[in-house]
């Protein structure tokens, strides 16, 4: 049995594609006979702190969000010390850290180094955060300090896709196997379509954004695309929660499209997947990407996506073939595509049955998880 210790800086329940893919991967490896220990923060506060599925030990500390989706541990109270020592005194074969951005993996490395256990990198990144000047600055600078600093110590690293191994080998110069993420097909398939908010808007295309709602997805150039469309015959369920949901909710309420656009907040998978179900377009317009998980289960779901030809996006869909890519800032394009789609039901249907497809062929876990443990006894024969 391998024993795993893996420094994530978020894990499910919270929401997001990050958190679902470090669940799903440790899934996966505890059916190949590894026992995985989460140290991972406790956010929302409303999970466990001790939690235990099968070959996974979930062990939460007390955390906070001083900056917006950046857990920091709470270093000042005793509980996270009371917990860090325990780690200290169960013996695992390797060190697992995820996104060279968070203390996290500074944690993961110092733990690995001091005892002496192979660290092995997962970097989700595919380019440098794009923000208000100042704010990318300052990430830009990070990443060629700290973030060089975690890519260059750990002992393996693993990139989720193509765009990701070309941001570590400029980053820092190393290069890394691409091993691409599973999808959960099956408990996908079984989720029903939301039929009762199907039902409230029977006359109308539904369009889909699902993501975190922050500068770097772009949305408010969907809210602009909606608006200069000026069709009575659509609905925008905007899904997510985040700091940008407020300038959001203004723009809606100012150009008088607060019936049209639509915030539904952060809801459970199983609902998101019911809501992708129901909808008839699902748009990314981020600025940049790691490998999406929301277009992952849109095209899973069979739908046709409009997104921006950012990090791993091209690697997913296929322009004009199972999707429309598009570039990022540009509102028109996104206007145009989606009334290209809403007036082409056979278009929509062509490019939703290409999607499932190509990620049908890539995205398996079970591949993944057995790509991941040859990794991982490379490094352990070291």
């Amino acid at each position: 049995m391998i024993k795993i210790l893996d420094f994530s800086p978020y894990y499910p329940p919270r929401i997001g594609g990050m958190e679902k893919y470090a669940g799903e991967l440790h899934e996966n490896l505890a059916k190949k006979n590894c026992q995985i220990t989460a140290f991972v923060p406790l956010i929302p506060k409303s999970a466990q702190k001790l939690e235990t599925k099968p070959g996974i030990t979930i062990v939460r500390y007390p955390a906070c969000e001083v900056i917006s989706n950046y857990p920091l541990p709470c270093f000042w109270q005793k509980e996270f010390w009371r917990q860090r020592k325990k780690l200290s005194q169960d013996k695992y074969d390797i060190v697992t850290s995820t996104v060279r951005f968070f203390v996290q993996p500074i944690m993961a490395c110092f733990f690995a180094k001091k005892h002496k256990i192979p660290l092995l990198h997962i970097e989700h990144g595919s380019d440098f955060v794009k923000h208000t000047f100042l704010v990318s600055l300052i990430a830009k600078t990070f990443d060629k300090t700290i973030g060089h600093f975690i890519l260059s110590k750990a002992d393996q690293l693993i990139a989720p896709s193509q765009s990701a191994a070309n941001f570590i080998k400029l980053l820092s110069g190393r290069k890394a196997p691409v091993i691409y993420r599973g999808m959960p097909f099956k408990e996908i398939d079984a989720v029903p379509p939301e039929n009762n908010l199907r039902r409230q808007f029977p006359d109308k295309k539904i369009i889909v954004y699902m993501g975190r709602l922050i500068y770097g997805k772009g949305i408010i150039h969907l809210l602009e695309a909606v608006r200069l469309l000026n069709r009575s015959d659509i609905v925008l369920l905007v899904v997510g929660e985040g700091p940008e949901r407020k300038k959001l909710e203004e723009y809606a309420r100012e150009y008088n499209l607060t019936k049209q656009i639509i915030f539904p907040g952060s809801v459970p998978f199983s609902e998101a997947i019911s809501i992708l179900k129901i909808s008839d377009i699902f748009v990314n317009p981020s600025y940049n990407e790691g490998l999406p998980t929301s277009v992952l289960e849109a095209g899973t779901c069979k739908k046709a996506i409009i997104a921006t030809n950012v990090g791993g996006t091209p690697e997913i869909i296929t322009h004009n073939k199972s999707g429309i890519i598009i570039e990022p800032y540009d509102t028109e394009a996104i206007r145009n595509s989606i009334e290209k789609l809403i007036d082409d039901p056979k278009l929509r249907d062509t490019l939703g049955k290409n999607a499932r497809e190509e990620i049908e062929q890539k995205f398996n876990w079970e591949n993944s998880a057995n790509a991941y443990l040859k990794e991982i006894n490379s490094l352990l024969k070291k």
